[in-house]
């Protein structure tokens, strides 16, 4: 299990300073399998992207 303070580390950690934790980690808090992150930027790896035109 991934929590929110895990994850906030984890984005620190790879230089990703702006962007938002949103799903079900931002309303409960942790999540099962992954972590979903809007920005602006590009990710660096280890984070797999999915872009979506809308």
């Amino acid at each position: 299990m991934i929590t929110l303070n895990s994850a906030a580390e984890l984005l620190d950690k790879h230089g990703v300073k702006e962007g938002f934790i949103v799903g079900g980690m931002a309303e409960k808090g942790f999540s099962s399998n992954d972590i979903d992150i809007i920005a602006d930027t590009e990710l660096p790896a280890p984070f797999h992207v999915i872009t979506d035109s809308t």
